[in-house]
């Protein structure tokens, strides 16, 4: 399964939290996130990033459509109509019950984190703005952590440094 983390960072690193305003993202970065998401067909996501999802205006919500929205949630958070998942693994394992052999894994730190941890993530793309913050999350937390990755690409957006990272002859399984 390929895993892709997609993470909007400051220029110091930090994960540029969705809730502060004080980070808000260019649009050509929500476009790539959007458009990510539709081609993989599916979309991870935290808790606290789900329900701040809910809070979206209807006419944001619909750029959605065509996304499946999958809920990483350690606690136990039940919905009608999005799929919950209580680990990495498990999200893996329904993506690939349902024939899917990429997922998209879209925030916030926690979720990044969950699959960064246990060295599940095949590809990164940092969407890095020209910011420096006190404020914001982390990647990687478990000292055991020393993931490599490669240098695909980059490209200069409008506001923001793309970077798409990968790894060499890694195969996610389950």
């Amino acid at each position: 399964m390929k895993v892709t983390v997609i993470a909007n960072i400051s220029a110091n690193g930090k994960v540029l939290l969705s809730d502060n305003p004080h980070h808000q993202l260019p649009p050509e970065a929500m476009d790539f996130y959007l458009e990510f998401a539709k081609k993989a067909g599916n979309l991870v996501i935290g808790l606290k990033t789900f329900e701040n999802f809910l809070t979206f205006p209807q006419e944001v919500k619909e750029h959605f459509s065509g996304i499946e929205i999958v809920i990483l949630s350690e606690k136990s958070y039940i919905s009608k109509d999005y799929k919950t998942v209580e680990s990495p693994e498990e999200a893996i394992e329904y993506m690939s019950e349902k024939g899917l052999h990429e997922m998209a894994v879209g925030g916030g730190t926690g979720a990044f984190n969950a699959f960064i941890d246990k060295d599940l993530v095949t590809d990164i793309y940092f969407n890095i703005h020209p910011l420096i913050t006190g404020v914001g999350g982390v990647l990687g937390n478990s000292s055991e952590l020393n993931s490599k990755f490669k240098h695909k690409e980059y490209n200069l957006k409008d506001g923001f440094i793309q970077l798409h990272l990968t790894k060499e002859d890694r195969i996610t399984t389950i």
